[in-house]
């Protein structure tokens, strides 16, 4: 209690000895809530408005039961569809895209060896040589951070050009495949009279859509992996030094939090989907201008279309600012859940070596160092694992876009 009591004390008085950092901390936050706060009142005005403006064009009606739109996430039929997809991909083990993926899973696993590896040693040999100001530890430290370096700049810039070709491979094989299919027995003539079936703005699903489904999909095998991968060479290593025991509590505990997070915070897929969809109907509204320029430049209709632009697009960005202030939430509980990890993760790093005495001080920190820095890694990492479920969600959005 004393100990705590003390903490507190000496951190206010600290800040309280910063009034700049007071006043830019003040500030900064109220520029943001004020941000958020203008932007919700003048958003809920404007859809006052566009209400009242839609109840006075339309007839007075018996009111019919609104249908509950599909919901859009990463559940069984989400996993199905993007089975279906990379099978286009991949149709066999010796195709490009299995080729590719087998060489970007070669790196990543290369990436997490070296890191893991790499970062026990160099943090063990620089803290042991400023600790007893040893030259012998330093010089090792700088042969084998040399070497990383190296090592490390092939690595990932060859991590990087296989993402690039995997994204490329995918966004190839699936709009191949979709030309084959659009294509055929005149399908483009039928696709275009389907809109009122959900088949909206094929040229935007065919191209934009596919194109960021694509960028994702090759993204999200990569960002998972490697965390995977982390994770579990990390604990091998820090198991070492302090047990299976307190690791496992710790990841115990965020696993909890992480559940209660997903379920209080909105989900993203549906959001991505809608986002998607106006874009492709105010590309569509410019699209139509340029093929009937001449009919509306001949029969003035000029201040016409140029309303319908401006409409498509305020719908488009008054949707993406709903969403933003949406992920508000989101974002808090992601950004709180980041940075208690850290602070879980330090406390059951610390408290072992505080209760340690036979080490000497140099031995200790250099102790302490190696495996703090390999712990919070492996915190990094367990939390990118635990956050792949966002990644998922954000994917099922672009994934319904295709497959609707």
């Amino acid at each position: 209690r004393t100990y705590v009591g003390d903490g507190v004390s000496t951190n206010l008085r600290a800040l309280s000895q910063d009034p700049a950092f007071c006043a830019f901390l003040v500030t900064s936050v109220s520029c943001f809530g004020a941000t958020g706060v203008v932007d919700l009142l003048r958003l809920l005005r404007r859809r006052k408005a566009r209400n009242l403006a839609l109840a006075a064009a339309t007839p007075s009606s018996p009111k019919a039961k609104k249908k509950r739109p599909k919901k859009i996430s990463a559940d069984g039929e989400f996993f199905k569809h993007f089975v279906f997809l990379l099978r286009i991909v991949v149709p066999k083990l010796r195709s490009r895209g299995a080729r590719l993926l087998l060489g970007h899973l070669l790196l990543l696993v290369m990436k997490t060896f070296l890191t893991v590896r790499c970062t026990k040693l160099t943090t063990y040999f620089l803290t042991r040589a400023i600790a007893a100001a040893s030259w012998m530890y330093w010089i090792r430290w700088l042969v084998c951070f040399s070497g990383w370096t190296i090592a490390g700049t092939v690595i990932n810039t060859g991590l990087k050009y296989m993402e690039t070709q995997v994204a490329l491979e995918f966004r190839r094989s699936l709009t191949r495949y979709i030309h084959d299919n659009y294509m055929y027995h005149n399908n483009f003539y039928h696709a275009s009279s389907k809109k009122a079936a959900g088949l909206d703005n094929p040229d935007q699903r065919i191209t934009a859509d596919i194109a960021e489904f694509s960028k994702q999909a090759a993204s999200l095998f990569g960002h998972s992996f490697t965390p995977i991968l982390n994770f579990v060479m990390s604990l091998q290593e820090v198991s070492k030094d302090i047990g299976l025991g307190r690791p496992l509590v710790m990841f115990g505990w965020n696993v909890a939090l992480n559940m209660l997070f997903a379920a209080i915070t909105p989900s993203a897929a549906p959001m991505i989907s809608r986002e998607q969809a106006l874009e492709g109907d105010f590309r569509a509204a410019h699209t139509r201008l340029i093929a009937h320029a001449e009919e509306v430049a001949f029969l003035e209709g000029g201040t016409t279309e140029h309303g319908i632009l401006n409409l498509r697009l305020d719908s488009l960005v008054d949707t993406q600012s709903w969403h933003s202030l949406r992920k508000v939430a989101k974002d808090l509980a992601d950004q709180f859940y980041k940075y208690q990890s850290m602070m879980t993760g330090g406390v059951f790093i610390h408290i072992p070596f505080l209760m340690t005495g036979a080490l000497s001080d140099a031995e200790r920190i250099s102790a302490f160092r190696s495996t703090e820095e390999l712990m919070l890694r492996c915190g990094t990492a367990f939390t990118e694992i635990l956050l792949i479920g966002r990644k998922l969600d954000e994917l099922a959005g672009d994934t319904h876009r295709i497959m609707c």
